[in-house]
């Protein structure tokens, strides 16, 4: 089947939330549901869905350096041991994000793959790279905690009115907030949208051992989760041309 090519940004607004393992495992459950091509255009300086999706990955030229100094871009497959194709991020170049690059890859990983996640860093909306991101993605991927849901909630509304998105409650346990403003939020025209994933410390040890939460037995809840995600994505998205 031919099918658009779908770019989703994955946003946090703040690194620690646990935005590139569950997008790590969105792609991973997505691949595994379907025979879309997937790929992480990983944008985050930290790398750590690329460390996730492809730990032997040796590319020096990727996606950050690409949008900042410009040069080639190479991705990490199957052949590199990936578990989804993976851009990573590369050599950071001058910090400054040149206008319209990000669209320029993005059109080119289109052509070539079924869904292109945008792994973004953990920044404001005013940042240039999530301002373009927004502009150009087909839906978004939000990823929240309990302790940020105040924060963010008022500054992504207006966005969720636009796009497809799902909203993610990460690391949540009972008595913390967040859950019913998400749930709310989550009542799209695209169907139920939110998803909240309940705090599991073994998530924490697997991440930290370099695993792949989806990937351990037994499989946490977490995995479950992602899973839901993933066939969310798939039922919104893949559409044929």
């Amino acid at each position: 089947m031919t099918v658009v090519g779908r770019v989703i940004s994955t946003i946090s607004f703040k690194g620690g939330v646990g935005k590139s393992t569950i997008l790590s495992c969105v792609a991973v459950g997505l691949k595994r549901a379907s025979n879309a091509l997937v790929v992480v255009a990983d944008l985050a300086e930290d790398a750590a869905a690329t460390r996730l999706l492809a730990p032997q990955c040796t590319v020096s030229e990727g996606a950050l350096t690409f949008v900042t100094s410009g040069g080639s871009v190479s991705a990490c497959t199957a052949e590199d041991g990936a578990k989804v194709d993976v851009v990573p991020p590369g050599q950071l170049g001058d910090y400054n994000v040149r206008p319209g690059v990000l669209a320029e890859l993005v059109n080119v990983l289109r052509n070539e793959y079924n869904f292109v996640f945008l792994d973004l860093p953990g920044v404001g909306l005013t940042h240039p790279l999530i301002r373009e991101a927004i502009e150009i993605s087909d839906g978004f991927l939000f990823v929240l905690t309990p302790q940020s849901v105040s924060l963010v909630l008022e500054k992504i509304r207006p966005l969720l009115l636009k796009k497809p998105y799902v909203l993610v409650l990460n690391k949540w346990v009972p008595g913390l907030p967040g859950k019913y403003e998400v749930e709310a939020l989550g009542r799209s025209k695209w169907g139920q949208a939110s998803f909240i994933i309940e705090d599991d410390p073994k998530v924490e040890v697997a991440v930290t051992q370099g695993k792949l939460p989806c990937d351990i037995n037994p499989r946490p809840k977490f995995a479950e989760k992602t899973d839901e995600i993933a066939a969310f994505i798939l039922k919104v998205f893949y559409s044929p041309r």
